[in-house]
């Protein structure tokens, strides 16, 4: 068999594919043929390109999947800074301030204020929450105001729509600002 492969390049190939696939299929054992057709150049086949070595297992990559992205790739973009928290010199200035800071999140809120309103089937009824601000400017909380009926959904809604707001640091301790929600009667 030898002296075939050593006279035809085409056989030759053809057991080095056979002996491949022998290797993959018999779990890594390569057959005495199979060596000898891999070390084996035909004579009309002309020079080869590259040594081949014959440590390695021969493996053959057939519908092979490209590789997955690294996770390095796939890393989410940083998130922007949080905006600087400002400072307040007294109470009356940090209830401005975070009243500021509530207004800038005005979007969020409306949605969190329509969708209370419609479980409450209360299309332009009046809606009133308490938020609580440490003197860090760190949201502590949001309920509902005393009078409204309890609504934890709305709890929720408007501590998330809240969470990443800018309230400012002080010296005043924790403060708690009442926010009223109603629709106003528009005269001409």
């Amino acid at each position: 068999m030898n002296e075939r492969v050593n006279r035809g390049g085409t056989a030759a190939i053809l057991l080095v594919l056979a002996g491949c696939a022998g290797a993959n299929a018999g779990g890594g054992e390569t057959s005495a043929t199979g060596q000898a057709a891999a070390s084996t150049t035909a004579p009309d086949a002309g020079p080869t390109s590259a040594p081949q070595d014959r440590t390695a297992p021969a493996t053959v990559a057939v519908g092979t999947p490209p590789p997955a992205p690294s996770a390095s790739s796939m890393a989410p973009a940083p998130a922007p800074a949080p905006e600087a928290r400002p400072f307040a010199s007294n109470a009356t200035e940090a209830t401005s301030m975070i009243d500021d800071a509530v207004e800038k999140k005005a979007g969020p809120i409306l949605k969190c204020v329509e969708a209370a309103r419609t479980r409450r089937k209360t299309p332009h009824g009046k809606i009133a929450i308490e938020i609580g601000i440490d003197q860090e400017g760190t949201l502590i909380g949001v309920k509902t105001a005393k009078g409204q009926p309890k609504d934890g959904a709305l709890d929720d809604c408007m501590r998330q729509a809240l969470a990443d707001a800018p309230f400012p640091r002080s010296h005043a301790g924790v403060i708690t600002l009442t926010k009223t929600f109603e629709d106003q009667p528009v005269t001409k």
